[in-house]
């Protein structure tokens, strides 16, 4: 998707793993295919603590942010659970990428449930 779009965005894919788990538990078919993306940086999230500090609570969910911090885009950008192709969200991601005003920046996430642990 961001092959259509204008800018070159830092990309940070976060995978979840287990605090218990071994060490290449996040070495999976998803990992190896992110990693070689254009401005793509792979990181393991160990325990959700990452996707606690955002707000994420699935997987999939798809924050897209502005120079300066602000949140511009939130949700997921499949059209359903387990399904892939173009959605309303994903083509109002390329249209903020692309510097294009949109009316609705926030969409639900069709993912499996993060496991965060304690969430106090």
């Amino acid at each position: 998707m961001l092959s259509r779009c204008a800018s070159s965005p830092t990309v940070e894919c976060l995978f979840y793993c287990p605090d218990d788990a071994t060490a290449d538990w996040a070495d999976t078919d998803l990992w190896r295919s992110a990693a070689p993306l254009c401005s793509t940086t792979p990181i393991v999230d160990v325990a959700g603590e990452d996707a606690k500090e955002f707000g994420a609570t699935t997987s999939g969910h798809v924050l897209l942010y502005s120079n300066a911090g602000q949140l511009r885009f939130s949700g997921g950008i499949t059209p359903a659970r387990a399904h892939e192709g173009d959605s309303v969200a994903a083509g109002a991601l390329v249209d903020l990428l692309n510097g294009h005003p949109v009316d609705h920046a926030m969409f639900p996430v069709f993912g499996c449930p993060i496991h965060l642990g304690d969430v106090n």
